[in-house]
């Protein structure tokens, strides 16, 4: 593996440094990151519409891309534009949401989701219907509020996340999935009774496992 580009389907290129700094200390040395940030769309995903035009952005924001790369991320957790990347890209595309609802199937553990914002509720039983994987799924516990939200109110977002996985545990999850690109490398500041997954960071072990077919 040589290269990867990082696309942040949302506009808050803060968010986008974060994703990066999470995946760079994951990967091997002499490895480039590229990360770009959408050209147009809405500061944070958090509804079907912001979803729809964030794909959108995804595809514009490959087509800007110096490329070719070794693998290709959309770092928001819900992969928007996912497929139709795929069948452009002449990359291998990796989601979040994917990456991390396969590692927790290959831990074989009934799993949950923990994520910001009640739109994300649905949406995301559909992202997890889509991986076709059979470890018991217990469900997405969202809480109110969108990932800006955590770099605005950090300790009351931790508390938040945390009564979640509380909940999530209590319904018979064992893996829980922290679901959002704002979340990544919050795992260590969670109290859960249960394996975290950073998806951000499952996500790059994905590509890192495939980078010899890449």
């Amino acid at each position: 593996m040589r290269s990867l580009l990082l696309i942040n389907p949302n506009t808050t290129v803060a968010m986008t440094d974060q994703m990066a700094a999470a995946a760079a200390r994951l990967l091997p040395d002499g490895v480039a990151l590229e990360a770009l940030t959408a050209g147009f769309g809405f500061p944070v995903i958090a509804s079907r519409a912001s979803y729809a035009v964030a794909a959108r952005a995804v595809l514009d924001a490959y087509a800007r891309a110096r490329g070719p790369y070794s693998a290709v991320m959309i770092g928001c957790f819900g992969d928007p534009g996912l497929e139709a990347l795929r069948a452009a890209a002449r990359e291998p595309v990796f989601g979040l949401a994917e990456s991390s609802i396969r590692e927790a199937h290959a831990l074989g553990e009934p799993f949950a989701i923990l994520t910001m914002g009640k739109a994300w509720i649905d949406m995301l039983h559909e992202r997890v219907a889509l991986a076709s994987v059979g470890t018991p799924f217990v469900g997405v516990f969202a809480g109110e509020g969108t990932g800006l939200d955590v770099s605005r109110r950090q300790a009351a977002v931790v508390a938040e996340l945390d009564r979640l996985a509380r909940a999530a545990v209590a319904a018979g999850a064992r893996t829980l999935i922290l679901g959002g690109a704002a979340l990544a490398g919050m795992a260590n500041r969670l109290s859960a009774e249960a394996r975290l997954i950073d998806c951000v960071e499952a996500t790059v072990r994905a590509v890192l496992a495939a980078a010899p077919a890449a």
